[in-house]
């Protein structure tokens, strides 16, 4: 624990003393100086650390506790970084996951329903090796004001405001007190926020270049939601207010004049975090809440990420002189990534076979669910004149954009859908697609374009039938079936890029897509297990990336 951390006196003297020293430098902007107006980062880490999930005694000690565990979780990171005044930085930073490999264990003490201990007492403890983090993003909004400058070391006074969110689902589990499952169990969803003050350092020597932050808060606080499935029960903590500390260190290698090679490593503790617990029960239809004190949350992470950072020329050359030749024809390719978020709808149509109806009240169910992508693109583009740019390009991508939820639709009521352990999902693996380009020369460096043509997605679907009725009437034993299928449909949107130096250039776009409804009936072997499904989806994303023109 930090008490006393961060006071709002030091705060205030801190960027007085900012202020002061910006009014008696303000050296020119250059690009040597290394204050050019804006900087793009992009890197891609790993991810380690936990959350943790308490259950705590009206004296403080745990009753329960949840480790959910972020095993080299692959991440992309993003900023965006705008220099108004020499001494004033604005950077806007966000990460999300691309992958998900986690695990959870679940530990209890003291419970009447735990097996005893030697020394009395009694203790539980379940591990869920099927534990996945389905979503994970961090997103972080600073200004940084330098209030030391010796030579080519600068440091700066820092306030900001962070905002994190881990989503996890543990699926099956092997205890001391059970015999193994195999059906879902638990999600837990955290949620982190405050705002921070700090101290920033950074540093340029030859092609080298150093940056560092050191920042911490006393008014972070928590929102989390814990959902036992089996148990249909919902528990929501919300925490605070608690401590939060973060140190950063990077290096850079200048590998020509607008791109930097970049290597950081980042650490974040969320401290413990107490507050009142409130759990609803969805079958009974009763809500409960704890003491003031009766939950509490922390999380501790760590990510090394390797990128680059470049620093856009607006159109002209480092010494001033006349506009880079952008060249806007010929091959180029790249990569990129962002955001997808997809829109889906299952619906049962029936089940049994003779068919039974779906129940109408549950047979149609949203399974919307958002994922970081990440792709490669390629293309020929030529000059129509001096103004248009006309060509083809195509992509390959990668989007997780998964979303299960409890029972089979359309084959009971919601309640008894909600109290079940089978399982209804929808999964998306790659999509595709090859497109027309046109585009319109703003200036010399920037292009604006629309593009549209054939999008590829492989999507699939699945069921996991657990327990004796709805969909999985008749079955003599548990069993589960996915499908997937590769489907032909369109795509459209627009996009920007701006070229930066020697054939680099950036560029960001947004992107509609759609697919016909995906029909399959599950467990055709089985005439009293049979269930008849239609899924509709389309998607939006959003997407930046880095290419090369030849």
């Amino acid at each position: 624990m930090l008490p006393g951390l961060v006071s709002r006196s030091a705060c205030a003297a801190t960027f007085m003393l900012a202020a002061t020293a910006a009014g008696a430098q303000t050296p020119p902007k250059s690009w040597t100086s290394g204050m050019e107006d804006m900087r793009v980062d992009l890197s891609i880490g790993t991810l380690n650390g936990h959350g943790r999930e308490y259950v705590l005694n009206p004296d403080g000690s745990s009753m329960s506790m949840l480790r959910w565990d972020m095993r080299n979780i692959a991440m992309f990171n993003a900023a965006v970084a705008y220099r108004p005044l020499s001494w004033l930085a604005l950077e806007l930073r966000g990460a999300t996951n691309l992958s998900d490999s986690s695990h959870m264990d679940d530990y209890d003490w003291n419970i009447s329903q735990c097996p005893p201990v030697s020394g009395g007492g009694t203790y539980c403890e379940s591990n869920h090796a099927d534990t996945v983090l389905r979503n994970a993003w961090m997103l972080d909004a600073f200004a940084a004001a330098r209030f030391l400058s010796t030579g080519s070391v600068h440091l700066s006074a820092i306030a900001g405001y962070k905002h994190d969110f881990y989503r996890w689902q543990a699926t099956g589990s092997v205890s001391n007190y059970a015999p193994p499952s195999v059906a879902s169990s638990i999600s837990y969803d955290q949620s982190w926020r405050a705002p921070y003050v700090g101290i920033g350092i950074d540093a340029e020597h030859g092609p080298w270049s150093l940056r560092g932050r050191l920042i911490a808060s006393v008014w972070a606080s928590s929102t989390s939601k814990d959902i036992h499935h089996n148990r249909a029960t919902l528990f929501v903590d919300r925490t605070g207010p608690s401590q939060m500390m973060a140190a950063e260190l990077g290096v850079g290698y200048r590998l020509s004049r607008s791109l930097i090679l970049t290597l950081d490593y980042r650490y974040q503790a969320w401290r413990l975090s107490t507050g009142r617990s409130t759990w609803i029960d969805a079958i009974a239809g009763t809500t409960s809440s704890s003491g003031p004190k009766g939950a509490g949350a922390a999380n501790t992470s760590h990510m090394l990420a390797i990128g680059l950072s470049t620093r856009p020329l607006s159109g002209g050359r480092p010494d001033g002189g006349p506009p880079a030749d952008s060249r806007w024809g010929g091959l180029h390719a790249g990569a990129e990534i962002g955001w997808l978020w997809q829109s889906a709808t299952w619906r049962t149509l029936s089940y049994n076979d003779p068919p039974v109806p779906a129940v109408a009240e549950t047979a149609t169910v949203p399974l919307n669910s958002g994922a970081a992508r990440a792709g490669l693109f390629a293309g020929y583009d030529t000059r129509l004149g001096e103004r248009w740019v006309a060509g083809i390009e195509a992509d390959l991508g990668f989007a997780g954009a998964n979303h299960t939820t409890r029972g089979v639709p359309g084959t009971n009521s919601p309640a008894q859908l909600a109290a079940s352990a089978d399982a209804a999902r929808v999964m998306r693996e790659w999509d595709a697609s090859l497109r027309l380009r046109l585009g319109l020369l703003l200036r010399p460096d920037l292009l604006v374009y629309a593009s549209g043509g054939l999008a590829l997605e492989r999507q699939g679907s699945r069921l996991d039938c657990k327990t004796a009725y709805g969909g999985c009437i008749g079955q003599p034993a548990e069993r589960e079936e996915k499908h997937a299928r590769t489907l032909a449909g369109w795509t459209a949107g627009v996009g920007a890029e701006l070229a930066l130096t020697e054939g680099w250039f950036a560029r960001a776009e947004y992107r509609y897509s759609a697919v016909p409804v995906m029909r399959h009936r599950f467990f055709a072997d089985s005439a009293a297990s049979v269930v008849d499904t239609a899924v509709a989806r389309h998607n939006h994303r959003i997407g930046v990336g880095l290419g090369y023109r030849w």
